[in-house]
C-alpha cells in the first residue's frame, strides 16, 4: 500500500506584503536571497562558479551583483488571473548572458480545477517591457520548500515576475486534426525539418528539428556581422598608409578598443582584437572571420568542421538557397556579384566547367569523382579573378581598391580554442565562394586585416515601421526604455518590429544599390539603386521565403498555405540546440520557439530533460522518457541542452556541443520522439510477437526483419535511397490489419539515410519493451529515413554534399519538395499508414 498526503488550502487572492525597502544585497556564486512575508517562497540564485572568468566554452560568465526581492506591480496580461503576488527582482534593468534560477510564491488552490502544470505560466514585466506579457521560462516546476510553494524556474533578465492561470484553462476541448505524420531531422536535418515541415504543416502534427539552423532571419543576421565581419570599415578617401595590415594582439578585452571584442586569448596564445558587436543573447558567442568557433578537443561536435569544412557548408546553402551576401549575380545567383561562372578561378583547368559544382564522392560513384573533389579546390584556388572600380559603402567607398576572389582553409590551432578554426596566411587552400575581398595590398591574395564585402541588401535603419529608434521614441526614459513596445525579442516580445533583423514598410533605407555607395547606379556590380524600393538580392529573399520564421510570422514565404491560426494550434513543435553549438544553434532555436509563443502558442525551455514534468532534475542519470507526464507539457518546446556549468567531463566530452555528448543525443532522441508520441493517443502499443515467429505469407524479407532500404525516383528524375524501419511485428501473419503513423527521420550534413538507420536501431526496444506498460510505451510508428545527400543525377552533381532538403534557386539544381512529396504518396500506398482522423483534443 501506498500513502497519499493531501494538502486543503484556502484560494485567498495573492496579496503581497513583503520587506522592501530598497536595500541591495550582494548575490555571489554559489549563494541564494529569499524573500519574506508574502515573499518568503521567491528567492534568487547565482549558481556555484558562474562568476568565473570566460574561458574556453564557458563564455557567459556572471559576477555577484547587488539585487533585492520585493512586492512589484501585478502583471496581469491577456485575461489572466493571479496564482501569485507580483514579485519585482532588482534591478528591473539587468540583463544576463545566460539564465539565473529563481522562483516566485504560488497559492495552487488558486488554479483552476480542470487544468494542468503546463496551464500555470509566468507574466512579466521591466522597463524594456512596459506591458505585461506572459513569457515562456526554462525549466518550469511547482515546489514545495520550507512549507511555501512555490514556482521555480530560470531566465535571462530581471523585472517583475508573476504566475497566473486563464480562469478557463482545460476547461474545454477542440476538434483536432491528426495526419499521424511527424517529421524530425538532425543538424542540416533539422534545416529540412523546420523548412519543409513548417512550410508544408498541414502534412504533418509535429514538426521536431533538433540542432540545426531553424530560423534563417537570425541566423543569418548573426554570420553577416559575425562569421563575414571582424574588420572596421574605412572612409572615402582613406589611403592604404592608413589602413591596418594586421591585427591588435590582446589577452583581454581591456587590450582592445571599446567597440571591438577579443577572441581567441587563452592561456598559451594571445588573441586578436576584432571589430564585432558583442554577443547579446544568452549564450550566444560571437566570432569573426579571422576567428571561427571549433572548440578541441573536438568530442560533440559530430564531424571536424575545420575552415574548409566551413566554406563548403557555406557553398552548399549558396547553390541550395542563393548567396545571401554576395550581391546580385543574374547568370549565377550562388555566386557574388561580377562573378564569372566560367571563369578558371570557379572551374579550374577541367573540361566542360566540372569543377564548378561536384559531389563529395559517395558509395557506387567511380574514382573520377574522387579525383574532381580531391583536385578541384587546389585547382581552382591557382587563379584569382580581380575587379576594378567595384564599390561598398564599408571597406571601398571610393573604388580605389581592387577586389578579388579568395581561397581559406586555414588548419586548426587547438591554442586558440575555442576560436580553433583560427585563419593563417597558410590556408589559401579552399575557394571561398560566396564573398569577394578587398585587397587593399593589390597582391592578389586576401590577407589578414582584408575585409569581405557584404552585399546582401540595402543599408537600413532597423528600427520597426514607425521608423525611431527607442531613445528617440515619445516617452523614453530609465522607466520606459521602449515607448512603442516594438523592440523585438525572442523570449520578452517576439512580435515586436524593431532591431528583428528584416525590413519592414516605414523603415528608413538607403536608396542606394546593394553596394551601399550612392551614385554608382552604372557600375556592373551594383543592383538596384534609385528604384525607390528596399532591394535584397536574390538569396537572400530566395532564404527569407524559405525562412520558417517567415511562415510562422505570417510574412511572405514559399508555404504551401498559409499558417492561419487554427492551423498553428493544430501543429506542435519541438527543437533544440546546445548551448556551445559552433553555429549558435541554441539561439537559432530560441527564435524558431519565439514565432509561435508571439501567437498565442503555449511554450517553455529546459536545460536538462530531466526538468520535464514527471522526472527528478536531482538524478539526471535516471531519465526514463516513459516517466514524462506529456499532458503536463506545452506544445512549443525548446530544449537548450549541454551544461552552462561547464565541469571538465563536459569540456572533454563536449557537453552541448553540435551534437553534444553520448548521453545528451540519446536523450535529445528519445525525448523527441516520445514528444511525437504523445501526440498519438491511439497509436497501437501492445507489446507484441517478433515477425520472425510467425512470418506472413508473400511479404519482403525486410518487412519481416523490420528494415528496408530501396531507390526512389520521383516523376522529375530525381533518384536517392530510402531507409525504413518498420515496427516490432509489422510483418507478423496476425498483424496484417494494424495500421501505424509514419516519422519521417532526416539525416545530418554528409550522411545518408542507411547512416542514421543504422543508428536507430534501438527504437524496436522502445516500441516493444517488457518493462513499459502499454500506456507508457512508445506507440509503434513507421520510421522513414529521407535523402538530402547531394548526388550526381545523369552524371551531373546537385552540389557537393548536402542539399539541406530543399528546392535549389539554380534551375538545374535539385528540387527536394516534389521527390519527397512524392515519396510520401508513395510510403502511403507501399506500407499500412494510419488515415486522418479528427480526435478531441484538450486545451
Amino acid at each position: 500500500t501506498a500513502s497519499l498526503e493531501v494538502e486543503v488550502m484556502e484560494a485567498t487572492p495573492p496579496a503581497c506584503a513583503g520587506t522592501d525597502d530598497g536595500t541591495l544585497s550582494l548575490l555571489e556564486a554559489g549563494s541564494e536571497i529569499q524573500g519574506s512575508g508574502s515573499l518568503a517562497g521567491a528567492s534568487l540564485r547565482l549558481p556555484a562558479d558562474a562568476d568565473r572568468p570566460n574561458d574556453n566554452g564557458f563564455q557567459w560568465s556572471v559576477p555577484a551583483f547587488e539585487t533585492a526581492i520585493g512586492c512589484g506591480d501585478d502583471t496581469i496580461a491577456g485575461g489572466r488571473e493571479p496564482v501569485g503576488p507580483p514579485v519585482r527582482f532588482s534591478p528591473v534593468e539587468r540583463r544576463f548572458p545566460r539564465d539565473i534560477p529563481m522562483s516566485i510564491p504560488i497559492n495552487p488552490a488558486l488554479m483552476p480545477e480542470t487544468a494542468r502544470f503546463r496551464h500555470l505560466e509566468v507574466a512579466y514585466q521591466s522597463p524594456a517591457f512596459r506591458k505585461p506579457r506572459v513569457i515562456p521560462v526554462t525549466n518550469p516546476r511547482v515546489e514545495k520548500v520550507n512549507g511555501q510553494w512555490r514556482l521555480s524556474f530560470e531566465a535571462d533578465r530581471l523585472g517583475t515576475f508573476q504566475a497566473v492561470v486563464a480562469p478557463n484553462a482545460g476547461a474545454e476541448t477542440r476538434a483536432r486534426r491528426i495526419t499521424h505524420r511527424a517529421v524530425i531531422g538532425v543538424s542540416m536535418g533539422g534545416a529540412g525539418t523546420a523548412q519543409f515541415g513548417i512550410r508544408h504543416h498541414h502534412l504533418f502534427d509535429v514538426v521536431a528539428p533538433l540542432g540545426g539552423p531553424v530560423d534563417w532571419t537570425w541566423l543569418l543576421h548573426h554570420l553577416e556581422n559575425n562569421h563575414m565581419a571582424g574588420f572596421r570599415p574605412i572612409a572615402p578617401g582613406t589611403t592604404i598608409d592608413q589602413i591596418p595590415q594586421s591585427a591588435t594582439s590582446c589577452t583581454t578585452k581591456a587590450d582592445c578598443a571599446t567597440d571591438e571584442q577579443c577572441l581567441g586569448a587563452t592561456s598559451s596564445a594571445s588573441g586578436s582584437c576584432f571589430y564585432v558587436e558583442p554577443a547579446d543573447e544568452a549564450y550566444e558567442h560571437a566570432s569573426a572571420f579571422n576567428a571561427w568557433w571549433y572548440e578541441i578537443p573536438g568530442k560533440g561536435h559530430g564531424g571536424s568542421f575545420n575552415r574548409a569544412e566551413y566554406l563548403q557548408i557555406f557553398r552548399d546553402l549558396a547553390l541550395m538557397f542563393g548567396n545571401p551576401v554576395g550581391g546580385y549575380n543574374a547568370e549565377a545567383p550562388f555566386l557574388p556579384a561580377g562573378v564569372d561562372p566560367h571563369h578558371p578561378s570557379q572551374v579550374g583547368d577541367h573540361p566542360g566547367d566540372e569543377c564548378s559544382i561536384y559531389v563529395d564522392p559517395y558509395e557506387g560513384l567511380g574514382p573520377e569523382a574522387s579525383e574532381k573533389y580531391d583536385n578541384c579546390p587546389t585547382e581552382r584556388c591557382k587563379y584569382v579573378q580581380t575587379f576594378q572600380n567595384y564599390y561598398d559603402d564599408e571597406f571601398n567607398p571610393d573604388g580605389t581598391f581592387p577586389v578579388i576572389t579568395f581561397c581559406d582553409g586555414s588548419p586548426q590551432d587547438e591554442a586558440h580554442t575555442p576560436y580553433a578554426n583560427w585563419w593563417t596566411p597558410e590556408g589559401q587552400r579552399y575557394p571561398m565562394e560566396v564573398a569577394l575581398a578587398v585587397d587593399y595590398n593589390g597582391n592578389g591574395v586576401r590577407d589578414e586585416m582584408e575585409p569581405l564585402i557584404r552585399a546582401g541588401h540595402e543599408p537600413w535603419d532597423d528600427w520597426g515601421p514607425d521608423g525611431l529608434p527607442s531613445e528617440m521614441e515619445p516617452g523614453y526614459g530609465p522607466d520606459n526604455l521602449d515607448p512603442a513596445g516594438d523592440d523585438y525579442d525572442a523570449r520578452y516580445n517576439p512580435t515586436g518590429l524593431e532591431n528583428d533583423h528584416r525590413y519592414q514598410e516605414g523603415e528608413p533605407f538607403r536608396d542606394f544599390g546593394l553596394d551601399g555607395v550612392p551614385n554608382t547606379a552604372s557600375s556592373p556590380y551594383d543592383h538596384g539603386e534609385g528604384d525607390g524600393v528596399f532591394t535584397v538580392n536574390q538569396g537572400l529573399e530566395y532564404f527569407w521565403g524559405m525562412d520558417p520564421h517567415s511562415t510562422v510570422r505570417q510574412w511572405p514565404s514559399k508555404a504551401s498555405a498559409p499558417l492561419d491560426d487554427e492551423a498553428l494550434r493544430r501543429i506542435d513543435v519541438w527543437t533544440d540546440g546546445g548551448i556551445r553549438d559552433l553555429f549558435n544553434f541554441s539561439v537559432a532555436a530560441d527564435h524558431f520557439l519565439g514565432g509561435f509563443v508571439g501567437r498565442g502558442r503555449e511554450g517553455a525551455y529546459f536545460s536538462e530533460v530531466t526538468f520535464l514534468p514527471g522526472l527528478d532534475p536531482t538524478t539526471p542519470d535516471d531519465f526514463n522518457p516513459s516517466h514524462i507526464v506529456w499532458e503536463d507539457l506545452q506544445g512549443a518546446i525548446n530544449l537548450r541542452y549541454g551544461n552552462p556549468d561547464l565541469t571538465t567531463y563536459d569540456i572533454e566530452n563536449g557537453s552541448g556541443q553540435h551534437v553534444g555528448t553520448v548521453p545528451e543525443l540519446a536523450k535529445r532522441l528519445q525525448s523527441a520522439l516520445y514528444f511525437i508520441d504523445s501526440r498519438w493517443p491511439d497509436a497501437p502499443r501492445a507489446l507484441v510477437e517478433p515477425s520472425t515467429e510467425n512470418p506472413a505469407p508473400d511479404v519482403p524479407q525486410c518487412e519481416i526483419t523490420g528494415n528496408c532500404l530501396f531507390e526512389f525516383t520521383s516523376s522529375d528524375g530525381r533518384t536517392g535511397p530510402v531507409g525504413v524501419t518498420l515496427p516490432p511485428g509489422y510483418g507478423h501473419a496476425e498483424r496484417q490489419d494494424v495500421r501505424y503513423p509514419v516519422i519521417y527521420m532526416l539525416h545530418g550534413y554528409g550522411m545518408t539515410p542507411d547512416d542514421l538507420q543504422a543508428a536507430i536501431l534501438f527504437l524496436a526496444n522502445w516500441m516493444n519493451g517488457t518493462t513499459d506498460s502499454q500506456a507508457s510505451r512508445l506507440g509503434k510508428s513507421i520510421v522513414v529515413y529521407v535523402d538530402g545527400r547531394c548526388r550526381e543525377q545523369d552524371g551531373k552533381a546537385e552540389c557537393i554534399r548536402g542539399s539541406f532538403f530543399a528546392d535549389s534557386i539554380r534551375e538545374d539544381g535539385p528540387q527536394m519538395d516534389n521527390w519527397w512529396l512524392e515519396l510520401m504518396d508513395h510510403i502511403d500506398q507501399k506500407y499500412r499508414t494510419m488515415p486522418e482522423t479528427t480526435l478531441e483534443w484538450p486545451q
